[in-house]
């Protein structure tokens, strides 16, 4: 079975991207047994699998070929040294500049707006920092191996796919764990560490609802296909985004997965220090964003976990 993989592999620049989708079957058989093929092979089936999910070949062969990717060692990622981040000079963070915009929703412009929606306001916002990606199972995986008490929760599925069914207080301890730990170790890349080290407190936490909303409405104007229909069971990165307000490299796929925000559920319009980002855990619910309308606000309960719910990172300041 080994070597007829690697007669495939021999094939993948002439006979494109459907071979590589039968490779990646046979491979993941091979896998789940704890067959591996030969070192060179594996770097051939990485750099193809990486091109072909990046590129515009059927959707379903890139999930194939992306989450293969994943079991094989996705290479955009580090190993549990740096807990799985990206491999970039600022391990997955981009800058969002300090802007305004409007928020929230009315009847005149979408009727199936709702009141939790309203009003139309205008929110300015600090500059802040948002990974690029949504956290992945093996980000996820590095904090349960160190915290025994979170272990098994939200680890299902593929090492580089989006972590989901994670409740909203084990994304905030996901939040301080990564934080500590980017304070405690060296070799943490200065530009990003200057971030955490400014002199009015900001962390690693999950993004406001604000700051969801405010890449996200960049986003919609450049693009026409912001809510395409997406599986929820993804390798992070799959869909690439158009350029937005970020100014080194795209945010991806902020609206495919529904995300915790650390803001509370409360009403607009929406003020940053008015107590809705106090993030003592409490039963309050908090709000969930994306996957539907721009300006819709859904809500769960900090303790409860759902199939399709993730969460991002951001390095802001505190309320």
């Amino acid at each position: 079975a080994a070597r007829l993989v690697s007669r495939m592999v021999d094939a993948f620049g002439t006979r494109g991207p459907r071979v590589q989708q039968v490779a990646s079957d046979c491979l993941d058989i091979l896998l789940a047994r704890g067959v591996r093929l030969d070192g060179a092979t594996e770097q051939t089936c990485r750099d193809a699998f990486l091109i072909t999910m990046l590129s515009k070949a059927p959707t379903v062969i890139r999930l194939r070929v992306g989450s293969t990717l994943g079991r094989l060692g996705d290479p955009r990622f580090h190993d549990e040294h740096l807990w799985c981040l990206p491999k970039d000079p600022m391990l997955g963070f981009v800058e969002i500049p300090a802007g305004s915009f409007t928020m929230g929703n009315d009847r005149a412009t979408d009727r199936k707006s709702r009141p939790p929606e309203r009003p139309l306001h205008r929110v300015s916002l600090p500059a802040y920092l948002m990974a690029r990606y949504p956290v992945t199972v093996a980000q996820f995986e590095a904090f349960a191996a160190a915290n025994p008490n979170v272990a098994g929760r939200g680890m299902h599925g593929v090492s580089n796919h989006a972590v989901v069914n994670v409740s909203w207080k084990d994304a905030i301890a996901y939040c301080g764990w990564l934080d500590a730990c980017l304070r405690a170790t060296s070799g943490v890349p200065q530009p990003l560490m200057s971030w955490l080290g400014r002199v009015d407190d900001w962390r690693v936490s999950l993004l406001s609802e604000a700051e969801w909303e405010q890449v996200a409405r960049d986003q919609a104007r450049q693009s026409s296909s912001l809510f395409p229909e997406v599986t929820f069971d993804y390798p992070v990165g799959m869909y690439p985004s158009v350029a937005t307000l970020v100014t080194d490299g795209p945010v991806e796929e902020l609206n495919f997965v529904p995300l915790w925000t650390r803001s509370r559920w409360q009403p607009y319009p929406y003020v940053w220090n008015d107590g809705r980002e106090d993030l003592e855990p409490g039963w309050q619910a908090r709000v969930v964003r994306g996957g539907s309308r721009l300006a819709q606000r859904t809500m769960l309960f900090p303790d409860k976990r759902a199939p399709r719910v993730g969460f991002r990172l951001a390095i802001s300041r505190r309320s």
